[in-house]
């Protein structure tokens, strides 16, 4: 059916991409204003990141200027060609041309090991520092302990060292750290020359670095608060106290203590001083020293601007979208005015009245086909409803049939017996699951006499109805048959004669008959083609009784004979069908003999019958799964007791 372009659907969907498109145009610059934030943040941590490397340079000059001028006054000592004054004099001009270049060192000193300088005198000490901007050289008395300082104690006697940042309480009264140089006269540690760095005019530095969208700090060799902002951390903390329960935390301050220059985000602002937002740290290391230059910046800050723009472009692109729902709100109204005609003759059909009267509908548009398909689609329901209630009747009448036939199966089935007679004792069960709603196993037990139980199993080869009638006709020859006065054999042989004779459907059955004697615990059996049974003597151990006397039943004319088995008192005789054995699982696995007979060992010797049967069947169950039944399972438990007395 041809449709009018101008009446259709597509025409009035069109009406609806402008819309759409502005929607796209506004995430489209939303992508936009996200990209350029990238670039931005890109641009930042690279500039952080050389700001930084260029502090930790210009710190590292600094330091390693200190190290030059001390290695260079230990070697004049190490002439022992100066005086004391001469040895204050060199010392005191090196660090006031020192300061004159660098302001952040401070003050210096040459510290001689115990008796090393006047063999009459232990301490031997001169420090010059600058205070005030004046410069100030002293001889340190005899009540200063410097031999326990870390830069005299701790240092390497053979290589200079800096220690770690410390108050000088006494003679420079500042925070400090100290490069100790060593030196050695006549082959032998004679003492330290130390050059001091102020922390103070480092800070000045250091704050410097990060502009206004953050601050920067310096951690020593082992991460302890050197410069900070936060002045009650300066010196009483390291930075892996602030979070030491943290573990990521602490791998991330590992890492940026490690050498080289990095700007990584900072996710654990919150786990030390309450701030907000997004934050990254730039760092780089000083190779003289492994101190960290860092830089902790605020992108909140440094986009809020471009947050701003984000904002507005957000509102607008908001508005723009409501405004497009408004306009697709009347288009969609106007265009879905036939559906609304439309719907209330779908929902009656839809619930059950296929002779509700759609619209007439004039036009030729998607609509209009669609009225049209309600309207084939309602003489098709109505032909299948008649149709359909004619199938469910005749499938209900099938299912009550065959209930009527499972009930009148399990009718034909004796039920489970505990019975004394005079002369003996003994428990049975026995229990048939088809594989559909009837089957085609059987089982019987019935006494012959007060000393005799007969007791019987089989297999039809067919499934279904026309194995259950088979199993019908062959239990009720056994039962018509079954005599003391006859053999198994004999017995077997008059029911094959009847079943053979009329056999058209070429069925048969597998069939075990067997008379247990009471007083003498003989079984007297007939194996047509069945599977061996199994018995379960007192001692744990299970056997088989092999041997069969002939085909199964109903194929040909056969003399079957008689076979003979003895039980004794607590032995356990199991009837089965293959049903049971060739149970197989989702992978076509059968659950097998040697399984049915570890199930059997397993037992002890009180279990019942009952119980013995269940735990076969539950382990059937288990082993196929999923798997559906496909062979109906039949079983027989027979437990031989003592006689009585």
């Amino acid at each position: 059916m041809v449709v009018n372009w101008k009446k259709s659907l597509a025409w009035q969907q069109i009406l609806l991409i402008t819309p759409v498109v502005l929607l796209v145009v506004l995430v489209l610059a939303y992508y936009l204003t996200s990209a350029s934030a990238d670039m931005l943040r890109k641009e930042i941590e690279q500039r952080a990141t050389r700001s930084v490397e260029l502090g930790a340079a210009r710190l590292n000059g600094i330091f390693v200027e200190a190290e030059r001028a001390a290695k260079t006054l230990s070697l004049i000592i190490e002439e022992d060609l100066c005086s004391d004054e001469q040895l204050q004099d060199i010392m005191a001009k090196n660090i006031a041309g020192l300061h004159e270049t660098n302001p952040e060192i401070t003050g210096g000193s040459i510290a001689y090991a115990p008796y090393s300088r006047h063999p009459s005198r232990e301490n031997c000490m001169w420090y010059t520092h600058f205070s005030g901007g004046e410069q100030q050289t002293v001889t340190v008395g005899e009540d200063y302990d410097y031999f326990s300082f870390p830069w005299f104690s701790h240092s390497d006697h053979l290589n200079g060292s800096w220690a770690e940042p410390y108050f000088d309480d006494g003679l420079g009264n500042i925070l400090m750290t100290t490069y100790s140089q060593p030196f050695r006269v006549n082959g032998k540690f004679a003492g330290m020359v130390t050059i001091d760095i102020s922390l103070q005019e480092l800070k000045r530095y250091i704050s410097k670095l990060p502009g206004t969208a953050g601050y920067a700090f310096l951690l020593s060799g082992s991460g302890r608060i050197v410069v900070h902002p936060k002045s009650e951390w300066i010196m009483s903390h390291t930075v892996f106290d602030l979070a030491p329960e943290d573990p990521a935390f602490q791998e991330f301050w590992r890492k940026a203590m490690e050498p080289g220059a990095d700007c990584v985000p900072y996710d654990f602002h919150k786990l030390n001083n309450g701030e907000h937002g997004e934050y990254v740290i730039a760092n780089a290391n000083m190779e003289c020293n492994n101190w960290l230059v860092g830089a902790k910046l605020s992108q909140t800050e440094l986009f809020r601007p471009l947050l701003r723009l984000r904002h507005y472009a957000s509102l607008l692109a908001v508005s723009a979208v409501v405004l497009a729902m408004i306009i697709l709100g009347m288009l969609t109204w106007r265009a879905l005015k036939p559906l609304r005609m439309l719907a209330p003759a779908a929902r009656r059909i839809g619930a059950g009245d296929f002779s509700a009267k759609l619209p007439k509908l004039e036009r030729q548009d998607e609509v209009g086909q669609l009225n049209d398909a309600f309207a084939s689609m309602q003489r098709s329901l109505q032909s299948y409803i008649c149709k359909l209630e004619n199938t469910t009747a005749a499938r209900n009448r099938m299912e009550s049939e065959l209930s009527i036939a499972t009930r009148i199966q399990q009718s034909l089935l004796p039920q489970r017996c505990s019975l004394n007679s005079k002369c003996g004792r003994y428990e049975l069960f026995a229990t048939l699951r088809p594989a559909k709603e009837v089957g085609g196993d059987l089982y019987d037990f019935f006494h012959l006499s007060d000393d005799e139980l007969a007791v019987a199993i089989g297999d039809v080869s067919g499934k279904g109805i026309p194995g259950a009638l088979f199993m019908a006709v062959t239990q009720t020859l056994l039962r018509g048959s079954a005599s003391p006065l006859l053999t198994t054999g004999e017995v077997a042989c008059r029911i094959n004669a009847h079943l053979a004779s009329s056999n058209d459907m070429m069925m048969f059955v597998t069939f075990f008959f067997g008379v247990f004697n009471l007083s003498t615990g003989v079984l007297r059996y007939t194996n047509a083609g069945h599977n061996p049974p199994l018995i379960r003597r007192v001692d744990g151990t299970v056997e088989t009784m092999s041997g069969i006397q002939g085909p199964p039943l109903a194929i040909s004319d056969h003399e079957y004979t008689t076979a003979e088995h003895r039980l004794a008192p607590g032995d356990l005789l199991l009837l089965y069908t293959d049903g049971v054995t060739e149970a197989i699982d989702a992978a076509n696995n059968e659950f097998s003999l040697a399984r049915l007979k570890k199930i059997i060992a397993a037992a002890d010797d009180k279990v019942s019958c009952e119980t013995l049967i269940s735990r076969i069947v539950e382990a059937v169950a288990v082993h196929a799964g999923s798997a559906e039944q496909f062979d109906d399972i039949t079983l027989l438990a027979l437990r031989y007791e003592k006689s009585a007395e």
